[in-house]
């Protein structure tokens, strides 16, 4: 099982979270992971991530 989120860094809150088996890579979840962060309305200005998000979605 592999886990992938977004956090608001400001207020440490978890505003997406995606759970997949170790086969999809976290680059892959990138992509879903903005989209759902940015529902409601919310301004996504920056994205932070580790190597793992390195590969192209």
């Amino acid at each position: 099982m592999d886990k992938s989120s977004s956090v608001n860094v400001n207020t440490k809150e978890i505003i997406a979270l995606e759970v997949t088996d170790e086969r999809r890579g976290d680059g892959k979840m990138l992509k879903q992971l903005i989209e759902k962060a940015g529902a409601g309305g919310r301004k996504i200005r920056r994205v932070l991530g580790d190597g793992a998000y390195d590969s192209k979605f």
